[in-house]
């Protein structure tokens, strides 16, 4: 089940819902390692970061989308947001 991930997402979303941000983060962060060109996951842990107060790894995720997709709109507008 950790390589499937429809079910790690399932429970991304469940832990979301109670506001486990860190358990959040983990599992993304093990989707982000099965599909390393997938932006919403690394976007996802932009997000994530910025709710647990942490620029700095945020800011490092979206750094990483736009290397992969350098007209990404939303890490664009997440990196001013963080300046």
């Amino acid at each position: 089940k950790d390589d499937n991930p429809k079910y790690l997402i399932s429970l991304v979303e469940i832990y979301y819902e109670e506001r486990n941000i860190k358990e959040c983060i983990t599992l993304v962060e093990k989707l982000s390692k099965l599909r390393p060109t997938n932006v919403d996951y690394l976007l996802t842990l932009g997000n994530l970061h910025e709710e647990l107060n942490q620029p700095t790894k945020a800011h490092s995720y979206y750094m990483k989308v736009l290397e992969l997709n350098p007209l990404n709109d939303e890490a664009k507008q997440a990196i001013k947001r963080l300046l």
